[in-house]
């Protein structure tokens, strides 16, 4: 509900913050201040990527522009961020590239609170991918294993 909910304001639904539940606003608040906080200007939401020949596809939470370039990002509401989703992001910001031509110059990992922040917390905790070329190498690999895996000898 918190991604339709912040899909739905980025894209300039006004109605979206009156039916906004008590319980998402630190989710909300959290996405607003993390875009006015790194100077990103929002393009488009929920935007799909895929690679036909790879057989994956996936949805971008975020897409704009930072000084100039192109940058992504992906909302998490999970009590931390874990390593996959580095992976993940980063392969979304690869299939981005395919799918449009434009190449990704940041790709960031948003979580989002649950709760609001005590005094003196942030509102949000955000990690840029370092290097999203190692990360891609890294996530196909994964996929090459778990394809592996699933050969009968394993089975």
């Amino acid at each position: 509900q918190a991604h339709s909910l912040i899909h739905r304001l980025l894209e300039g639904d006004t109605t979206a913050a009156e039916e906004m539940p008590v319980e998402l606003r630190p989710a909300i608040l959290g996405a607003s201040a993390f875009l006015r906080d790194n100077g990103i200007q929002p393009i488009q939401t929920e935007f799909t990527v895929w690679d036909p020949v790879l057989k994956v596809a996936g949805t971008i939470d975020g897409v704009g522009f930072r000084d100039g370039a192109v940058c992504i990002w992906d909302w998490k509401r999970s009590k931390r961020l874990y390593p996959e989703n580095f992976l993940q992001i980063s392969a979304y910001a690869r299939l981005f590239e395919l799918t449009t031509g434009h190449a990704v110059k940041e790709a960031y990992v948003v979580r989002l609170p649950q709760t609001p922040p005590k005094a003196g917390e942030a509102p949000y905790e955000a990690r840029q991918v370092r290097d999203i070329a190692a990360s891609w190498r890294t996530y196909r690999l994964a996929m090459q294993l778990q394809e592996a895996l699933k050969e009968e000898q394993y089975a």
